[in-house]
């Protein structure tokens, strides 16, 4: 059974990581990297609530599914759940969406920011439910 508790609390981590990755630490690269400006995005914020719906209700499968591998494994050290969230991460993650953004011919930084924001989040909520096991 996982900690209902612990899920959402790695969930809630999600979303602070991304407001601070998509916000002050890597907005403005990520903006310029869309081809957007402050405009656009301010124009955009009337489905913003849709959105962040949408990215807790992820977070929160993507969480009790991490939990899942975890409590499977029996996983009670930090570093042990960062490394099961790293090869996560790498094999169903960064592998499974490198190809659509050449298909999509998107810039390799856009990549590269949301690859590395999607690690981040997943080792901080590997790193939760590893202290809540």
């Amino acid at each position: 059974m996982q900690n209902i508790t612990a899920v959402v609390v790695a969930t809630i981590a999600y979303m602070i990581v991304g407001m601070l990755w998509y916000g002050p630490l890597f907005g403005k690269h990520w903006l310029k990297t869309m081809g957007l400006s402050e405009k656009d995005l301010k124009k955009k914020k009337k489905g913003l609530g849709r959105a962040l719906t949408a990215s807790f209700i992820t977070g929160l499968v993507t969480a009790y599914v991490l939990s899942y591998a975890i409590g499977y494994f029996n996983v009670k050290s930090i570093g042990l759940a960062a490394n099961i969230a790293f090869w996560i991460w790498l094999g169903f993650v960064a592998a499974v969406n490198l190809p659509n953004y050449f298909y999509e011919q998107k810039p390799l930084k856009l990549y590269a920011i949301h690859a590395a924001y999607q690690l981040v989040y997943l080792v901080i909520m590997a790193a939760i439910l590893a202290l809540w096991a």
